[in-house]
This record gives structure tokens, sequence and C-alpha cells, in this order.
């Protein structure tokens, strides 16, 4: 690594790897960065080829509205391509998902966020995202059918950008770094489950974005908490993560206040097998209850392969600094790997 870590939120460097494949572009910002190009970054030990099948990429957004939630990934992890389409009934807990998965599935992920666009078209259905920060916003357009027993999806969704996002690098080995780009966001248009068709006003429908590229090392873990929520009229939204990231002044750990972004302390996590599950900051400004309603697992195992992913969604309690929630939903994941 070339630099010194930053740990301010200053504006974001222009990339994050330099001409010779070294990375660097290492802390934490409040801003997009125009060219995310981890891609060209040359992994110690790895040869060019072996250095990019071990790139994993994603993006991950969750649309909480007050009567149901939305969340869909398209994901690439060098050796296999992952992408699904959950529908969410926030007031029963009851959950429905679209689940595609191989290593040849058709699926494109966007360089940066400035104007490209991240793309499925599997099993008769598709989803697209089109990222254009040049021009403050975000689409998506999703066209599930009906299959298997599971509702069709649609949506058509405009989100302008409106929050300062939490953008980060940070290293997670030697000459190994994970960029990821956080944010919450307002949300108008519609989705339907079926039948059910949901109007999305921007007032109180909020989209979480999880932006996401990582050189990782073999074995790789973390826990994360995400949710928006209300304390009286304002918009409260959350990212707490702990991970692979040794140094305690780096990390991605902030809350979004009617979408300015607040820079909180290291997270911890208490997430026992049989519950229940408690998460906050190390300082003890963030403590937080939460009431899982249900849950998305996903365990691969193949001879040199395992990932064991835990994913419950549900509904959030407590207190950031002095701002106490009076609902909040979201998600919190518990996951290791060995990729």
């Amino acid at each position: 690594m070339s630099r010194e870590p930053q740990t301010t939120l200053g504006p974001p460097p222009p990339r994050l790897v330099d001409e010779h494949g070294a990375v660097e572009a290492l802390g934490m910002w409040a801003g997009a960065i125009a060219n995310v190009n981890l891609a060209d970054a040359k992994v110690p030990g790895l040869p060019g080829p072996l250095g990019r099948l071990r790139l994993k990429r994603w993006q991950h957004i969750a649309v909480i509205h007050p009567d149901a939630a939305l969340t869909f990934a398209i994901v690439d992890v060098g050796f296999l391509r992952v992408a699904w389409v959950q529908g969410i009934d926030r007031a029963t807990g009851d959950v429905f998902e679209h689940h595609l998965q191989s290593p040849f599935l058709d699926l494109k992920l966007s360089r940066s966020l400035g104007d490209e666009r991240c793309s499925l078209r599997a099993g008769g259905g598709s989803v697209e995202i089109h990222n254009d920060l040049d021009h403050s916003r975000h689409g998506v357009r999703i066209d599930m059918p009906a299959r298997k027993g599971l509702p069709a999806v649609s949506a058509s969704l405009e989100i302008p950008a409106t929050a300062t996002p939490l953008v980060v690098n940070l290293p997670v080995g030697r000459g190994r770094s994970m960029y990821s780009h956080k944010v919450v966001h307002p949300v108008q248009g519609t989705f339907t489950f079926g039948e059910r068709r949901f109007e999305c006003d921007p007032a109180s429908t909020h989209a979480i974005f999880d932006v996401h590229k990582a050189h990782y090392p073999r074995k790789t873990w973390w826990n994360w908490a995400t949710f928006v929520g209300r304390s009286g009229e304002r918009v409260i939204g959350l990212n707490l993560t702990k991970n692979v990231v040794t140094d305690p002044a780096m990390h991605e750990n902030a809350v979004w206040v009617d979408g300015e972004l607040r820079l909180l302390s290291p997270a911890r996590f208490d997430l026992p097998p049989d519950g229940p599950w408690t998460m906050g900051t190390e300082d003890g400004s963030v403590e937080l209850s939460f009431e899982p309603q249900g849950e998305r697992r996903e365990d691969i195992r193949a001879v040199v392969i395992e990932s064991v992913f835990q994913q419950k969604f549900g509904r959030f309690a407590g207190h950031i600094g002095d701002i106490e929630l009076d609902e909040a939903f979201g998600l919190v994941e518990d996951h290791r790997s060995r990729w």
C-alpha cells in the first residue's frame, strides 16, 4: 500500500488503484469515488487472472416501505454468480424469494456509479439498476415472472441521491482492500408482489444501498446491521459492520439523520445462536436490540469452498446517541466463508 490510511471524512480520491496496480487510496470518505478501479489491482502472490478471480463484487438494495420490504442483489464472487429478489410482508413476516445461482448466470455489475448499469437476465426475468450519480439519481426496473409457486415481482423505482454516502476502502491483507459505498436514499415509484401493489412515497419509503468490491483473504467473516426507521419526524438510517479489518480507526459505521451523514465509533455484535441478538458501538453511544421476523440462509459447501450466510430481517429498538428509535426495520447478517 502506497499511502497512509486516511481516517477523516474528507472528499474522496479520484481512484483506488494507481497505474502500476497498487492500491493507493485507503480511508473513509463522504462522497462517491469516480473511478472504482479495484479490478485493476495486482494482488500479491496471484497473477492477473487469479487476482481478478479473487475479486468479490455485489450491489444489494433494500427498499423499506411502511408495509413491505423489497430486497434484491446481484453478486459475482468469481467462481460463482448469485442473484435474488425477495419480498417481505412487514406486518406478518411472511417472505418469499426468487433465487438464482450459477457460475454462468447472465449478470453484469457496474465498475463505478457515475452512469453505468447493473443487470440480471435469467429465469425469464430481469433486474436492472441504473446507477447515475452523474445526475444524482438511481433507477431500478424489475420484471420477475411468477414461477414455482412464487408470486411475480415488478418494480419501477426512481431513487434521488439526496444523502451523503459513506465510502471506504479498507485494508484486509497485504496488498488487498475492501471498497464499500453505503447510503440511505428516499424512493418514489411502485413495486408489486403478485396482485399487491405498493406506492412509494419518498417521505416514508427509503432504499439502503450496499455496493461492494473486495479482494478478501481466503478466510473471511463479517457481521452487518442496517435499518431505516424514525425518531419523531426524523428519518434515521444506520450501518454497523464488524469484519476482518483490524485497525479500529478504519470502519464503515455511520448513521444518517434526514440524510445527514454522521460517523460512529467501531461496532460490536452479540449474536448467540439461540438469541437475543444485540449490537452497538464500543463507546456505548449506540445500543440496539433486534427482534427477528424471518431469515434467509445460503450455505455453500464444496471441496475447497465454504460460505455460511445468515441474514435475518426484523425490528430494531434502542438509541443512537440521544436519538430514541420509535420504529426501525432492517437486516442483520452473520457470515463466515472460506473462499
